[in-house]
């Protein structure tokens, strides 16, 4: 018998599949059966696996798509039943270095308390970019952290890296503990799911590492234009049945406060700003997390995005010279967390056809003018963004075109300034009085919202947490 059961979830890459499956005879560990977890393809990939590699590998076929979620929870409770030792999960479109799988029996062999070994995932395009090395959970306000996203890959990085999480795009597992853990929670069809796993490993006693010698370079999972709601769909409803599945008794209050006024902010900025797709696909994924609606999404949930036409690059797109200042709040709490946001409103102007300089203001701000200035190249050099910033100059100008004054939420606005424009970090912007008593009306609506939603949210989190040692150890099943 083998050591490693290697299971690869497949939906439609062909191709992806087929260079990830020759990446994996080229390992220098050679102690592992290959499983491809089809998801109801359509694309000929079975029978291109099975002309090209034949019995050597085994092609399990789902009579549906299951997803990411519900593959991968298929192929590990089959791998259990085998009884290898390792089991690794891998995504189609997943390239591995020559010595991952080496890398990573040896670190599980050596390490009996790590339960899970995650790679060092690199973007496949740009090859030298960290797309995702070791992931943390934030219960104080629920939600994750991607570890070295988007930085350069470093000797100087760590080669191990204790984390919460890994995704399942590259993994190796440990067996023994997946069994007292339990599998993946296969009702989330997709996302979340590692995330999940991850965390049931960890109250069962395993460790979760990220090992930086066993480098992978992955096609997907790097977001940039939005074309459809797919991701925010799922992402959203998965992650608040996650947090309401594992927030302790004494933090759940104030969980569900936190969302409700995430989700409303959401709500309330996407309408405002026209994003209209965006907008019915947030409140269908709240809806369904109300609800527990799993699974697969009914198609209608998932829209195709119709413009990204948003009021403020309507409100900069011509300007030449353009000038930022902030309010005097905007510094308060350090500037270590305002370099991505004010980043955010730049890159946002030079999609709107901004071609010159922006200057920026510091004279009525108490902050390291010399720390801001060298933390925003630092960020934009980590976000790969650097193609798309203008030249910045830290200075103030009379004669702009435009005056941007960047505040924490539009919301807070206690004064109207016209014709200077009130942006934040959402890009929510003032650009005329009906936006300005718009945005007055925020509170009002938000006590409304919280009041309608609060009590369906209680209901909820009670349900989740009455069935989650139920789902525990995958739940959704399906027939195949």
């Amino acid at each position: 018998m083998k050591k490693i059961g290697i299971f690869i979830c497949n939906y439609n890459g062909k191709e992806y599949v087929l260079n990830c499956i020759k990446s994996l005879y080229q390992q220098t560990l050679q102690d592992f059966d290959i499983f491809v977890v089809d998801n109801a393809s359509t694309d000929g990939t079975r029978e291109a696996v099975k002309k090209e590699f034949g019995d050597k590998v085994f092609i399990i076929c789902n009579s549906e798509n299951l997803g990411g979620a519900g593959g991968f929870d298929r192929g590990l409770r089959i791998g259990l039943e085998k009884r290898y030792p390792y089991l690794m999960l891998l995504d189609n479109d997943i390239i591995l270095d020559e010595k991952v799988l080496q890398h990573m029996n040896s670190y599980l062999d050596i390490h009996a308390d790590v339960g899970i070994v995650g790679s060092k995932v690199m973007i496949m395009d740009t090859p030298d970019i960290i797309q995702d090395y070791g992931d943390y959970l934030d219960f104080e306000i629920f939600k994750e952290t991607n570890g070295y996203m988007g930085q350069k890959d470093s000797k100087d990085l760590p080669l191990e890296n204790p984390c919460d999480y890994v995704p399942s795009c590259a993994i190796m597992i440990r067996a023994e503990l997946l069994k007292k853990s339990g599998t993946m929670p296969a009702d989330n069809f997709i996302y979340y799911d590692d995330i999940e796993l991850s965390h049931k490993m960890r109250l069962a006693g395993g460790k979760v590492v990220a090992l930086g010698n066993a480098k992978v370079w992955h096609k997907g999972g790097f977001r940039k234009t939005e074309v459809n709601t797919f991701f925010r769909y799922y992402f959203l409803r998965n992650r608040l049945n996650f947090f309401a599945k594992y927030v302790s008794e004494e933090e759940t209050e104030r969980f569900i406060e936190i969302i409700l006024k995430e989700v409303f902010s959401q709500l309330y900025g996407f309408y405002y700003k026209g994003m209209k797709e965006i907008y019915q696909s947030t409140m269908f994924a709240f809806d369904d997390f109300l609800h527990q609606v799993r699974g697969e999404a009914d198609p209608s949930k998932i829209m195709a995005i119709s413009s990204n036409d948003i009021p403020f690059s309507r409100a900069v797109k011509g300007k030449k010279r353009i000038m930022i200042k902030f309010t005097k709040d905007y510094f308060e709490d350090g500037i270590e967390n305002k370099y991505y946001d004010l980043l955010f409103v730049i890159t946002n102007i030079q999609k709107s056809e901004f071609q010159e300089k922006i200057w920026i203001s510091l004279e009525e701000c108490d902050c390291d003018r010399a720390g801001l200035e060298q933390g925003m190249w630092k960020m934009a050099e980590i976000q790969m963004l650097n193609h798309t910033i203008p030249q910045l100059v830290f200075k103030s100008i009379e004669a702009a075109d435009l005056v941007l004054r960047v505040c924490k939420h539009v919301s807070l606005v206690e004064k109207q300034i016209l014709p200077e424009i009130y942006v934040d970090k959402y890009c929510n912007c003032i650009v005329n009085k009906e936006d300005y008593i718009y945005f007055t009306g925020f509170e009002t609506n938000r006590k409304f919202f919280t009041d309608l939603y609060h009590p369906l949210m209680e209901q909820a989190v009670k349900k989740i947490r009455e069935n989650k040692d139920k789902v525990n150890d995958g739940g959704y099943r399906r027939k195949d």
